[in-house]
């Protein structure tokens, strides 16, 4: 993945709009790293207590027995999968609140906030920017990887598990276990399936959703970020 150097970001900013625009571009941009940073902290903590589990107590077992030997070992797998589940949550809301952050970086780094019909802070949104990047052929790059950031991949699904758990109810996570020798692997993380807001989502693998998406957001963060550099960069030139 090509790397952005966000330090001379920072920096063009500063040349074109000065110390004060820059102070109002740093905070999302930083936190669309950290965020980025946190959902993979998450996700390792979770397959991490999953895979110490398995190779613990399911190499020669079957999941029902070791959840169901004792009282104990009932309460100590609950507490196991309240656990993964908590790092689960926070991961995917991380995911989920990147493209909302990386709105407030484009909208501050490019100084759109000094034109015109400026957003309100609470105002800016991936949806509300996106409305504001189509108008402009200057930045139809950043407008593209924006919308892919905000609507590609499996986002739909990624924004409803996110707001479902936070508005609604938890969508829970689960430790399957396969006896057909169909699966690649015998046992897995599962998140259950649900509706919201009229449309239906499926079970879901908690490995391959969760890096299909992490990989996709954080690829689009770093070109995300070179588009708006890119920007800075011909602006720099023509000023």
């Amino acid at each position: 993945m090509t790397q952005w150097d966000m330090a001379e970001t920072r920096n063009q900013i500063k040349r074109l709009y000065g110390h004060e625009q820059l102070e109002m571009a740093i905070p999302a941009l930083r936190s669309v790293i950290d965020r980025r940073d946190y959902a993979h902290f998450h996700y390792h903590e979770a397959n991490d207590l999953f895979r110490t589990f398995v190779q613990k107590h399911l190499a020669y077992e079957p999941l029902l027995w070791v959840i169901h030997q004792s009282d104990e070992s009932f309460s100590e797998f609950h507490w196991l999968i309240t656990k993964i589940g908590a790092h689960v949550v926070a991961c995917i809301q991380s995911l989920h609140a990147i493209a909302d952050i990386m709105a407030h970086a484009v909208y501050y780094s490019l100084g759109m906030n000094r034109f015109d019909h400026s957003l309100r802070e609470d105002k800016i949104t991936a949806t509300t920017i996106l409305a504001k990047l189509g108008d402009s052929a200057e930045l139809s790059m950043v407008h593209q990887l924006m919308t892919e950031l905000a609507s590609g991949g499996r986002a739909d699904h990624l924004a409803a598990l996110s707001n479902y758990s936070k508005h609604r109810s938890i969508i829970r996570t689960a430790m399957t276990e396969d006896w057909t020798g169909e699966e690649p692997e015998r046992h897995r993380l599962t998140l259950g399936g649900f509706s919201y807001k009229g449309k239906s989502f499926p079970d879901a693998r908690v490995k391959d959703f969760i890096t299909d998406e992490h990989d996709r957001i954080a690829r689009l963060i770093v070109d995300t970020g070179n588009a708006m550099h890119a920007v800075l960069q011909l602006r720099t030139g023509n000023s």
